[in-house]
């Protein structure tokens, strides 16, 4: 180095090179693969619906018979008077989505964000949030308003019960499906609370509602949106939520009682009451 900088030649030595050549091929690395295999699919359900050019909120669930449904909103842009709940159906060892249906319409109190899930055996449940608020809206106002509602079908959603108030009608908003608890009782994340169901039937009367204690992240910023809810083994578990543009990650652990098998709590109410909240600061792009 010392002869680098005073400007004195330098001894360059020779190295043989050693190494795989570039081009040769190597034996196949053998990994295992703790996470297994991801599956991922994406198809056409339909191109065009006349006069509804705006469509949001899917959601799919797969009824006792093998089809797959999908069930969303839409009409000619969000929040308008028009808008409406369309399902399409994928019969079992079919390849071709079915022409979108019209599940319901109401120009006073259009349907929103819904999701259909199997709830027990052969029962489908589709849960959405009326909007209430007065006319016109802008677009996409109007959310702070809303009312939940079910509807539930024993022919895989063939056909449907009549529309009822979703536990009595609570003014809430909601957007992912429910979870399966280890206890076999589904956990619904709604927009500032839970629902669970007293059993494993689905009906609208079996729901009871959970309040969620805020975490520090909503108590400073207020509350979250679509929420995704996860059970992990042991019986913990972990939220994510979104917030303007970031994602709030919330983990729970159980009771110390239930993690020594002193007690066996069911697991929603260990989740919303014993939440420990971190902040991740990642920024959701659309």
């Amino acid at each position: 180095m010392s002869a680098f900088l005073n400007e004195e030649p330098v001894k360059v030595g020779q190295v043989t090179p050693r190494g795989i050549p570039i081009g040769q091929s190597l034996p196949r690395r053998i990994l295992e693969d703790p996470f297994g295999a991801v599956a991922f699919s994406s198809e056409l359900i339909f191109e065009k619906i006349p006069e509804s050019p705006a469509h949001h909120c899917s959601t799919i669930a797969e009824a006792a018979n093998g089809d797959l449904l999908v069930v969303w909103y839409g009409g000619s842009f969000e929040s308008a008077d028009d808008q409406a709940l369309f399902l399409s159906r994928r019969k079992k060892g079919e390849r071709v989505w079915g022409q979108p249906e019209v599940l319901l319409r109401d120009s006073a109190q259009p349907p929103g964000n819904a999701v259909v899930f199997r709830a027990g055996t052969n029962r489908l449940c589709i849960v959405w949030a009326r909007m209430e608020a007065s006319r016109p809206l802008r677009r996409g106002g109007g959310w702070g308003e809303t009312r939940l509602w079910y509807r539930t079908s024993e022919d895989h959603g063939v056909t449907w019960s009549k529309d009822e108030p979703f536990l009595g009608g609570v003014r809430e908003g909601l957007r992912n499906v429910p979870i399966t608890l280890i206890s076999g009782e589904l956990l619904l994340p709604l927009g500032q609370s839970f629902a669970r169901t007293k059993d494993r039937a689905g009906l609208g009367n079996s729901w009871a509602r959970l309040p969620a204690r805020a975490t520090d992240c909503d108590r400073a910023f207020g509350w979250l949106v679509a929420h995704a809810f996860a059970q992990r083994p042991a019986h913990h578990a972990d939220r994510i939520a979104r917030w303007r543009p970031n994602l709030e990650r919330c983990f729970a652990d159980p009771p110390e009682e239930s993690r020594s098998g002193h007690r066996d709590d069911p697991p929603a109410q260990w989740a919303i009451l014993y939440w420990f909240s971190t902040t991740a600061k990642l920024t959701a792009r659309r």
